[in-house]
């Protein structure tokens, strides 16, 4: 029982750290229509939704690794951590 409220307390403390990081790309993501979905257990911020009518999520992880992102418009594409609207609106053009 305690690691359950152990994950739960560090997933919530990285996902604050990750808002905190890269809120201004979230947020306008939030700005062209994706929605920011729940995410639980996990060590990640996600949006989801369409931009120019095809399927899109965006995700920011952190882990061992560090953070990064992941950008899902037909295939997978790892890139950095996006922290600006400017880096989400490039990342979503290509």
């Amino acid at each position: 029982m305690l690691a359950f409220w152990g994950r739960l307390a560090f997933a919530r403390l990285q996902q604050e750290w990750l808002l905190l990081r890269a809120g201004e790309a979230v947020q306008r993501a939030q700005e062209r229509g994706l929605q920011l979905a729940p995410v639980g257990l996990r060590s990640r911020l996600r949006v989801d939704g369409q931009v120019e009518g095809r399927p899109v999520r965006v995700e920011w992880r952190t882990g061992l690794a560090g953070p990064y992102c992941c950008v899902v418009r037909g295939s997978k594409q790892v890139l950095p951590l996006l922290c600006t609207a400017q880096e989400l609106d490039q990342a979503l053009a290509d």
